[in-house]
């Protein structure tokens, strides 16, 4: 954070469900952590979410959520390709964001609007409600203007 009046301090990354938690990591600023897999156009925060993922049990097949700290198409494309679904809300800045779904001026654009876009294999939303919401999803399909689970 921009002015953080101490620079140290910590982060806790967690997978959790339900209520529980699964895994999780502590991250500083300090201290590097060296157990995170660098993935090839991937940021350390996005590596971040593949070391707690790769944690849970490989027989089986898990769909992740999360917020637009760390959805990215690469990210999701990598996921996609180690059979991990993924959906998450994403800033239109992000890697790779399709430049058709930025919203040029919000006050244009009609309420429950939807627009997406297919990128590397990953659906790109952007959706009206009160204001502009855009979001990333390996796991859903849009079939005439309805959200269905693939």
């Amino acid at each position: 954070m921009k002015n953080k009046p101490v620079p140290e301090g910590y982060k806790i990354f967690s997978l959790c469900d339900a209520g529980y938690t699964y895994t999780f990591m502590f991250s500083s600023r300090i201290e590097d952590n060296t157990d995170l897999e660098s993935i090839p156009g991937i940021n350390k925060a996005r590596c971040t979410v593949w070391y707690l993922v790769n944690q849970l049990p490989q027989e089986k097949n898990f769909h992740i959520y999360m917020d637009n700290y760390f959805s990215s198409i690469p990210l999701f494309k990598y996921l996609r390709k180690n059979n991990i679904g993924a959906c998450g809300t994403v800033r239109t800045n992000s890697s790779k964001f399709p430049k058709e779904l930025k919203p040029n001026n919000v006050y244009l654009l009609d309420w429950n609007m939807l627009s997406r876009v297919v990128t590397n294999d990953v659906l790109a939303i952007l959706w009206v409600d009160n204001g502009p919401v855009t979001m990333h999803t390996t796991i859903h399909k849009i079939i005439d203007d309805e959200w269905k689970i693939i």
